[in-house]
């Protein structure tokens, strides 16, 4: 993702439920940090508060992309769960009220599936036309006490 431009965090079930949300225009703030896209891994068993939080996310705004296949269980009550099953029908078949700006996506090697992904759900201040290879960019929002700042950069 880094040779396209996209700038991530990875964030783990601990620190997304502790957490504080703050929706605002589609996107959830961190510890300063702004999030428009949560990337779910690929796996079978997940955390069921933490799920919890992830439909809270898309609920308000924000946009989930699952990798390869959706969590058919969860920690607490085993595999399959099938509230767990239930929701991530509801997150990424559409099939319920819950907001549709879910997708599960098949990576290829190159992971240009998710960028291409990525592309049709942010929109991006800045992206380098020609993209040389040896030319990078990166964006980064950062909310302060008095204001949000995104931040941009260009490197080789």
């Amino acid at each position: 993702m880094l040779q396209h431009g996209v700038d991530f965090h990875f964030i783990d079930d601990d620190n997304l439920l502790d957490a504080t949300f703050e929706f605002e225009n589609g996107e959830v703030s961190i510890r300063r940090n702004c999030y428009e896209v949560l990337i779910l891994p690929p796996a079978r068993v997940v955390s069921a508060k933490t799920m919890e939080e992830v439909k809270d996310f898309l609920q308000q705004g924000g946009k989930v992309i699952g990798l390869d296949m959706v969590p058919t269980g969860s920690m607490e009550k085993g595999d399959p769960d099938p509230a767990i099953q239930t929701m991530m029908n509801r997150l990424f078949a559409g099939t319920s009220q819950d907001r549709s700006d879910a997708r599960m996506v098949i990576l290829d090697e190159s992971a240009e599936t998710l960028t291409e992904t990525l592309n049709h759900l942010i929109s991006r201040p800045m992206t380098l036309k020609g993209r040389p290879n040896d030319v990078s960019s990166l964006h980064r929002e950062v909310n302060s006490s008095e204001e949000p700042r995104g931040f941009d950069a260009i490197f080789n």
